[in-house]
């Protein structure tokens, strides 16, 4: 993603937190939809403990910074990421999409969503509570949005 997208993406974000009527021109429900779809892919992927399948969302220089680990750069490394993940711990979790959390500027867009579930340490054989809040930047490459960039911590 080049510098100039990241600043779009930022600047996108400030207009949108000033105020929640915000109308970004270029933004369609089609894009919307297809973001909304990604999304909904990675929960049944991530709740499926599907590495392969959840880091084919990613485009292939994505960063993910997830809580209490280092960044993970690039998608074979994301993946790698998710199969250690998967094979200490399984999920059930269910985010909360909001369309209208979704901000699309021409092939860039960004979206916050939460997600709430339980998450099961295999070592421990022990059940906890899983409760995140997310930001998420994408980028539409060759006609299908890729997570480019993903980061999310623990709310409690």
């Amino acid at each position: 993603m080049s510098i100039q997208k990241l600043i779009a993406c930022g600047a996108i974000a400030s207009m949108a937190s000033m105020s929640a009527s915000c109308t970004v021109l270029g933004q369609t429900s089609d894009d919307v939809q297809s973001i909304v779809r990604v999304l909904e892919n990675y929960e049944q992927f991530v709740n499926a403990g599907d590495a392969q399948r959840v880091g084919g969302l990613y485009a292939s220089d994505a960063i993910l910074l997830p809580d209490r680990f280092d960044a993970f750069e690039g998608a074979e490394n994301i993946t790698g990421f998710y199969a250690f993940a998967f094979d200490a711990l399984s999920l059930d979790i269910e985010f909360a999409i909001d369309p209208a959390d979704i901000i699309v500027s021409g092939d860039v867009a960004y979206a916050t969503t939460t997600s709430a579930g339980t998450r099961y340490i295999k070592e421990a054989d022990q059940t906890v509570p899983e409760i995140n809040r997310e930001l998420w930047v994408f980028e539409e490459i060759d006609g299908e949005w890729k997570i480019v960039r993903y980061c999310f911590n623990q709310r409690q």
